[in-house]
């Protein structure tokens, strides 16, 4: 991933659908709920009140986002090319933080339906040119419920949101959003690949994105759940064989958090700023603390989970529509609350067999949304934080890409050394 959500990539049509009319003092309380939800200043490692919005540069190939910050005011560095700047540490609204998990869900509910017109579709080139200056880095260390300003998604571009109930069984062995019970979170599913590409759209063979927009339907979903009082906890799956299915229909085959990126991918040789395991994300954050915002007293998480749709064929798509990618975002739109949309299994260990674990079911109708699309943000995990707890799965890992995780005496590596200057992220537990 780059893992898993780098490649949710979508050239949809946008959804017919219209947009809900809101009172004058429903948008005054939309404005009010930004404070919180988009920070009102970006910030750096040093404390610094940052001048300019936060982005990467040439330097080292786009790894980290940084912004022109006032010498006086706080430690810096400088540069000719830059003035005195700082890098962005990325953290989230402190007053934001520390509302209930109700009220954050709340928050991010009224911005997702506000409108429900779809984002706009990315191209061939204006993708490539997006991935390759921006910081991957920040996909991990954004604590923010919202992407940096600024930023444009030109991946995971179009999708439905709704929300759920993840019903965990008693019989549970893990913590935090895996302990039983209920836990109420919100889902986003698009494709990462757009379904109506087809060869026609890639003349040029020497673009690295043709593998990409040569595929079918690439099912991915991304999940938050709100915590009262600490930052969310978030994971991002893909279709369990990666590009290597030509499946048309989004339910039809399980989702993992372990998959191994396209080789496109690797070979644009952006994705390794961030992680040393680029087919693989992490589950100890989500597992560190319950939805009331207290620390896991025992933390235990699994090495991977999957997602299975209890009917395959669920919310078919018509094969003959003419557009594809529009049916498909219009299928995903149309999931009713009620649903049972996936049974979770987890894999306790490498070695394990899978074993399920829960359920989630739909509390909201699906809807396209503008803010889903253009501006909320799903933090990966990198795996390096779960091996840090388990060192004795790194000999064990069962994907590719994953051996830069050690060094070359075979010793896990920091996880600084995926980090920017400052910049760290959620600490582990």
């Amino acid at each position: 991933m780059v893992r898993c959500a780098v490649v949710l990539l979508l050239s949809a049509s946008p959804v017919a659908s219209g947009l809900r009319r809101y009172s004058s003092k429903e948008q005054a309380q939309m404005r009010s709920d930004d404070a919180g939800v988009i920070p009102a200043n970006d910030t750096t490692g040093n404390g610094c009140t940052c001048r300019t919005q936060c982005g990467a540069s040439v330097a080292k190939n786009h790894k980290c986002d940084w912004c022109k910050v006032d010498k006086k005011a706080c430690s810096s560095s400088y540069l000719v090319t830059r003035g005195h700047y700082d890098f962005c540490d990325l953290k989230d609204d402190a007053d934001f933080v520390a509302l209930s998990a109700s009220e954050k869900m709340k928050s991010l509910w009224a911005r997702t339906t506000y409108n429900s017109r779809s984002g706009p579709k990315p191209s061939l080139v204006g993708t490539l040119k997006v991935i390759m200056s921006t910081s991957m880095i920040s996909m991990f260390d954004n604590v923010r419920e919202t992407m940096p300003a600024g930023r444009v998604k030109v991946i995971h571009t179009q999708g439905a949101m709704l929300q759920f109930d993840f019903e965990v069984q008693g019989n549970s062995p893990y913590s935090g959003m895996m302990a039983p019970g209920t836990h109420r979170g919100l889902m986003r599913l698009g494709s990462a690949t757009p379904p109506d590409a087809g060869v026609s759209r890639c003349a040029d063979s020497n673009n690295p994105l043709c593998d990409v927009f040569a595929q079918k339907t690439f099912p991915g979903i991304a999940l938050k759940f709100l915590r009262s009082g600490i930052h969310s906890a978030n994971t991002v799956a893909l279709r369990q064989n990666g590009d290597l299915s030509g499946q048309i229909n989004f339910f039809e085959e399980p989702l993992s958090i372990h998959v191994a990126p396209p080789g496109f991918l690797l070979k644009l040789g952006k994705f390794e700023q961030a992680s040393g395991c680029v087919s693989m994300t992490g589950l100890s954050d989500f597992c560190s603390y319950s939805q009331n915002g207290q620390k896991a007293s025992s933390l235990n998480f699994p090495y991977e989970i999957k997602f299975e749709a209890p009917n395959p064929m669920q919310f078919a798509v018509n094969p003959n529509a003419t557009s594809k990618a529009e049916e498909l975002l219009n299928k995903l739109a149309s999931i009713p609350s009620g649903t049972h949309l996936y049974w979770v299994i987890a894999k306790a260990t490498p070695t394990s067999k899978f074993e399920r674990i829960g359920k989630i079911v739909t509390k909201s109708a699906s809807t396209t949304s503008n803010f889903g699309d253009t501006q909320l943000s799903f933090r990966h995990q990198r795996m390096e934080e779960d091996f840090i707890k388990h060192p004795e799965w790194v000999s064990q890992v069962d994907q590719p890409s994953c051996e830069d995780s050690v060094d070359k005496r075979g010793s896990l590596r920091p996880v600084s050394d995926w980090q920017c200057p400052g910049a760290e992220g959620v600490v582990p537990l």
